[in-house]
């Protein structure tokens, strides 16, 4: 089977196709039910967030390049955030119109999941993306039995509240990280600018996992994790009152 995925909650968006066998262990190739996918390519968009109009050529531009067939999708993957809002409902909406079209299952992968994967399981670290307006989405991790394990769930903190969880020797990766460091005035161990990126290939990866764990995602009940309101939202609160 294949897995198309594709990453839309940052500045740098992506999309990756992969092969695996079923999670049954039935499907081309060998091996059993544990055996991860191989990536058959994955493409980043120019830096932007204008996701939404290289979705679709771009995944096309890989099956027409590796001579694949739509018929062998068996799993459709995105980032379900937190990041980018409007970039995060372009593609969850393209993944549920894709995921509808091919009748294959979809499944939605939290952001900071996908870029701790760019570090090799040491230590503690944190994923920090800037959520604006003096927030931060912080997700913090650490490392057991050669993987990393998150250490608290994901959230939407101040700049205060997020230095508060983090201790000393974490280290930081994530989209957010310089502005972080400059509104907190903290000196934590960075990652470089490139660890910081959600690539899809990991967005394939750990969905293909937990879609051989357990069940996928409702496609209609599938929704962004934005973790706070939008900029609109709290706009309207402020002037018409929470209880409203």
């Amino acid at each position: 089977m294949l897995v198309v995925a594709f990453e839309t909650s940052s500045a740098v968006g992506s999309v990756a196709v992969a092969r695996a066998l079923s999670p049954s262990g039935r499907g081309q190739g060998e091996g059993g039910s544990g055996q991860a996918p191989v990536i058959v390519e994955e493409r980043l968009f120019t830096k932007g967030l204008h996701h939404g109009a290289n979705i679709v050529p771009t995944i096309d531009a890989i099956f027409e390049a590796h001579k694949l067939d739509r018929s062998e999708v068996g799993l459709v993957a995105v980032s379900s955030g937190p990041g980018s809002y409007t970039g995060i409902r372009v593609g969850i909406a393209s993944g549920k119109a894709l995921a509808f079209a091919l009748g294959a299952p979809m499944i939605g992968v939290p952001a900071p999941d996908c870029v701790i994967r760019n570090l090799p399981p040491k230590g503690k670290a944190a994923v920090i993306i800037d959520a604006r307006r003096g927030q931060f989405y912080v997700t913090p991790y650490e490392a057991k039995a050669g993987q990393w394990d998150p250490s608290a769930p994901h959230r939407s903190l101040d700049v205060a509240a997020a230095a508060a969880v983090l201790s000393p020797d974490t280290l930081l990766a994530g989209e957010g990280v310089q502005a972080f460091l400059a509104a907190s005035k903290g000196n934590w161990p960075a990652a470089s600018d490139e660890a910081g990126i959600p690539h899809s290939r990991f967005t394939a990866l750990l969905a293909f996992e937990r879609l051989a764990s357990g069940a996928p995602d409702e496609l209609l009940a599938l929704e962004p994790l934005y973790l706070r309101p939008t900029e609109a939202e709290e706009t309207w609160r402020k002037k018409h009152g929470s209880s409203s």
